[in-house]
């Protein structure tokens, strides 16, 4: 838990540094999300899927164009949405 409480606190800055929408409330939504995520999926504490999942779902307010950088291998969509770029980088 302490690792994803500490990406949520790595991501703030990088996200507002590059210009991109992220508030003190999305991350507080971002956190609720994880934690429901993994007691949904019969985690005892987040994984890190938990926290990705969660913190795209709290922070992208559109459809995506392109999968979830996290749930395919391979070479990244060049669709991909410029958060989620931010939080694999």
């Amino acid at each position: 838990q302490q690792a994803g409480e500490q990406l949520l606190k790595t991501v703030l800055p990088r996200l507002r540094q590059h210009h991109l929408p992220a508030s003190t409330a999305d991350m507080a939504a971002a956190h609720l999300h994880a934690m429901a995520l993994a007691q949904l999926r019969g985690h005892t504490l987040p994984l890190r899927t938990d926290w990705l999942d969660a913190i795209a779902g709290s922070l992208i307010k559109e459809a995506l164009n392109a999968p979830l950088p996290w749930s395919y291998r391979g070479v990244i969509h060049p669709d991909t949405d410029p958060i989620l770029l931010t939080l694999i980088d």
